[in-house]
């Protein structure tokens, strides 16, 4: 099973604690599902969240507690050997060490969360792990350990330096952190099509209502998915040519591919 074909662009939140919530999330549209083990489930309930993943019926990734946690050992065993669990989605990451732990447990492939200051500056080897499909931002975890407001601005270095460590280990692009609003979805929208911008590929839901909005904010527009066909009608080799007075080459070709694979991705 390649990267590709399992990584997780808009995957959706949903406790492990009410297993319900996964037929919900799926018949409401979501594109992937990550069943939550951690902060979405209080103690005294972990270990039904765990009996739970039994009754899973549908790929899913599963976020488990950090390597803190007395819950860790016991996710990574619930999780191992499990047909439909695509992946894990790992709190906290900080070093490589914490993710061989992790894969040589289970044999799952791994989304690092960068959540704190020792995981931004680990990034590029977090990134770098043969196991890591590609990399997620939980930024308000981030800002505390950064001492910085969650916001956009105040993060954007911390983003820039996540695209930066997925292109320099050649893994997709990342995947950007919540929204808390789920009732103001041109809130979800704006800061999908800021994160977009940015050089991220998806975000993670929390709520089935910000699905639709999320989508609109990393698809390309209409008029980004013609131009790019025209593109790559009058130089499909990326050889220098010019458009609408405006010269193309093979940069300009390869990033107009890019739109229409996210296009028609996002469409499908």
């Amino acid at each position: 099973m390649s990267n590709q074909n399992i990584l997780p662009r808009l995957p959706l939140f949903t406790p492990g604690c009410n297993i319900s919530f996964l037929d919900k999330a799926i018949a409401k549209g979501a594109e992937s599902v990550i069943v939550d083990l951690e902060d979405a489930v209080a103690p005294e309930r972990k270990e039904m969240a765990r009996d739970n993943l039994q009754k899973i019926q549908h790929p899913v990734f599963v976020r488990i507690n950090g390597e803190s946690s007395s819950e860790f050992e016991s996710d990574l065993n619930a999780v191992k050997d499990h047909p439909l669990i695509q992946g894990i989605i790992f709190p906290k990451s900080e070093s490589k060490a914490q993710l061989d732990k992790v894969h040589e447990s289970t044999k799952k492939k791994i989304i690092p969360l960068i959540e704190s200051a020792e995981g931004l500056n680990q990034v590029q080897q977090l990134a770098k792990h043969h196991a890591t499909i590609t990399l997620s931002l939980g930024h308000l975890d981030l800002a505390m350990s950064l001492r910085c407001q969650p916001d956009f601005v105040s993060l954007q270095y911390a983003r820039s330096q996540i695209v930066l460590a997925c292109a320099l280990a050649k893994i997709p692009t990342p995947i950007d952190g919540i929204t808390q609003s789920f009732t103001n979805v041109n809130e979800v929208l704006q800061d999908c099509l800021r994160a977009r911008q940015l050089g991220f590929g998806g975000k993670l839901l929390i709520h089935p209502a910000q699905i639709i909005p999320a989508k609109q904010g990393f698809c390309p527009t209409d008029e980004e998915y013609e131009f790019s066909k025209r593109v790559i009608e009058i130089s499909p080799d990326g050889a220098a040519a010019q458009i609408d007075g405006k010269m193309i080459d093979a940069p300009v070709v390869e990033q107009a591919r890019l739109i229409i694979r996210d296009y028609e991705l996002m469409k499908s």
